[in-house]
């Protein structure tokens, strides 16, 4: 279904990322703040006292601080210093001159995340690194999506046309699905190797391993029961918009879990899980919109698909080998998942 216990599972990485912009880019903008200031105070001295350039007061045949009602430049200077001083006192501004002196590579990761907001960056950054984005991954990854989701579709309508289901077996449906949907991927997404979850580094606030079955098949339960109010609600249909939005859910959820656990794209799976969370939003907002009390019970899903989308983001900064060859998006070259035909494995 949507990303499972392999949430916890991070491959390597380099992170270009908001956190960092912010952790650099902070700074500069207190000082260019502060920078701003002075210069309208100063201006607004020079307008008071009659200095009309700067220029004028720093050359020695055209001083006029020897005249009346001048600001000579010893007035100007201590709010320069002061200035300076205020900046240079900022946690952040000290944070970075550790950095800086530690790392001077920091630098270069800097110019990466302002050229992240320039036109062209992903061809850019490619061309530069050696890496070019794998727009044949992006097509297998949206293929691979639209043919899960159309398999499913297809069954549920297929079984809609024959039968009516009584609302618990449509649960049961729905918590298998939850459970088993990658059944009907059309690419390999199997669980993640062990070995790889004990390379990697994870946050210290991660919760225990045995805590991601737990809420996972609380989840999977919590899933079938709203399917199945929501089934009953829109008229014992099993082809409504809110049910086939949970469809698309778990598709997208599985297509992660190939990106990040066969390919092993960290950097990829981060706007990957971020789609997964917008997914599960979109369907709880439908579910809701159909019964109150559905949109209630699969809440919790949207609350824990949100703090592990902040597990992953934080898993990718932590494993990233820091010198541009896990970016966030896909780049050629790289391993592939193998293209399957549905209901074919079961197991894994």
């Amino acid at each position: 279904g949507a990303p499972s216990d392999s949430f916890f599972v991070p491959t390597a990485g380099q992170p270009i990322s908001m956190m960092l912009a912010a952790r650099f880019l902070l700074p500069f903008l207190f000082l260019l703040r502060f920078a701003d200031a002075q210069t309208r105070r100063m201006a607004k001295v020079r307008a008071t006292h009659g200095l009309h350039t700067v220029s004028a007061s720093l050359d020695p045949r055209r001083s006029s601080l020897g005249r009346s009602g001048s600001t000579p430049l010893s007035t100007i200077s201590p709010v320069l210093s002061r200035t300076v001083k205020d900046v240079s006192t900022l946690p952040m501004t000290q944070s970075l001159s550790r950095e800086v002196t530690a790392k001077p590579s920091s630098f270069n990761r800097m110019k990466q995340v302002v050229s992240a907001f320039k036109p062209n960056t992903v061809s850019a950054l490619g061309s530069a690194g050696g890496m070019k984005l794998d727009k044949a991954a992006i097509n297998r990854y949206v293929l691979a999506t639209g043919a899960q989701f159309g398999i499913m579709a297809a069954t549920l309508a297929l079984i809609n046309s024959v039968i009516t289901l009584p609302p618990y077996v449509v649960g049961l449906m729905f918590l298998f699905l939850s459970v088993r949907s990658r059944v009907f991927s059309v690419m390999d997404n199997s669980r993640p190797d062990l070995k790889d979850v004990e390379l990697r580094k994870t946050p210290s606030w991660i919760p225990p391993p045995i805590t991601f079955p737990i809420v996972w098949s609380i989840i999977a339960i919590l899933r079938a029961a709203a399917s199945a109010v929501v089934y009953k609600t829109m008229g014992y249909s099993l082809i409504s918009a809110p049910l086939l939005a949970m469809l698309l859910h778990l598709s997208i959820g599985d297509t992660w879990n190939t990106i990040n656990n066969v390919e092993k794209r960290l950097g990829t799976a981060v706007p990957g899980v971020i789609t997964v969370l917008a997914s599960v939003i979109f369907v709880d907002m439908l579910y809701f919109k159909a019964s109150a009390t559905a949109g209630l019970i699969l809440a919790p899903s949207v609350a824990w698909l949100s703090v592990a989308t902040v597990l992953i983001a934080e898993i990718y900064r932590l494993n990233n080998p820091g010198d541009g060859s896990e970016p966030l998006y896909p780049v050629e070259g790289r391993a592939k998942a193998n293209w399957r035909i549905p209901l074919t494995s079961w197991t894994k």
